[in-house]
């Protein structure tokens, strides 16, 4: 399942960062000249202004994981300067460089000759996660920082109840604990460029499931509704932890509908929809580790 929640994150995170990548804010993006097509530029130190050498920078295809095989890629030279070549296709370029937090744009910048990089020097977040019991447990980290003109997600493992979440920017940002079997639990931290933060830690409860039936008006079974979920705003990030609501096959059950990974002790509002009906709202809780599958939603 670990797995899964992995792919799913790198999914979350390629669609987020093809939105948010775009960057043209002076001091931290691109400085050019238009009426020509870009090929190069340089890489400095956002707070020194020192030139970055031996930065690597990769372009990948938009809308794939950067992870994918580079259209180009090079180094930036002595004096921090760089060329690449306009693949044909709008790419996301990625710039690493040793003790900076990894930088992503667009690429090629449109009616841009040069580009002025500044790299900020990296934060790094430590986290501990352990269960109800307090005892350390294997999970996965959503880590979301949301920088100026950027939003930057990452998957990170934790072994053992402990990890590092490093490469970050500065900027707000977000995690996401999430194991198997368990509900996910989120928290918010103030990332400050090139600083090792105060350890965050985690608790995660067993998670409950919520299950039930769809019938119409005449009290006939629709079980091809659509059943949508969403936390109250009781529940801090709410909207968050509501992407990570799970749905599991009934089959056997003689159910409808089951949807799984439910923070416990949070009301959740469900409500059913087809063919231009939906149901009344219906609010559900659930204890750790319960599961439900007593709910109707009748449609109207």
């Amino acid at each position: 399942m670990l797995r899964r929640l992995l792919a799913a994150i790198v999914a979350i995170a390629v669609c987020v960062l093809v939105v948010g990548v775009w960057q043209t804010t002076r001091g931290g993006g691109l400085v050019a000249n238009a009426g020509q097509l870009p090929r190069g530029g340089w890489v400095s130190d956002a707070g020194t202004g020192a030139v970055v050498a031996g930065a690597a920078l990769r372009i990948t295809t938009a809308g794939r994981p950067t992870t994918g095989p580079a259209l180009a890629s090079t180094v930036t030279k002595e004096d921090g300067s760089f060329e690449l070549p306009t693949t044909g296709v709008r790419g996301v370029l990625e710039v690493a460089a040793s003790g900076y937090a990894t930088r992503r744009l667009l690429w090629p910048p449109t009616d841009i000759v040069a580009t002025q990089i500044q790299l900020e020097r990296s934060a790094t977040i430590s986290v501990q996660v352990r269960n109800e019991r307090g005892m350390p447990i294997s999970a996965v980290l959503a880590v979301t920082t949301f920088h100026p003109g950027n939003v930057i997600s990452n998957a990170v493992r934790v072994q053992n109840g402990a990890a590092e979440a490093g490469d970050l920017p500065s900027g707000p940002t977000m995690i996401v604990a999430l194991a198997e079997g368990m509900a996910p639990a989120a928290a918010t931290v103030r990332v400050e460029a090139g600083t090792r933060h105060s350890p965050l830690s985690m608790t995660l409860q067993k998670a409950g499931t919520i299950g039930g039936i769809v019938l119409d008006a005449r009290g006939v079974r629709t079980p091809d509704a659509q059943v949508v979920a969403e936390y109250g705003p009781e529940l801090t990030w709410s909207t968050a932890l509501r992407n990570y609501i799970g749905r599991r096959a009934p089959a056997g059950r003689g159910l409808d509908f089951v949807l799984t990974n439910i923070v416990p002790a949070t009301p959740v509002m469900l409500y059913a929809e087809s063919g231009g009906r939906r149901s009344p709202l219906s609010t559900v809780v659930v204890s750790p580790g319960e599961e439900r599958s007593d709910i109707v939603l009748t449609l109207e």
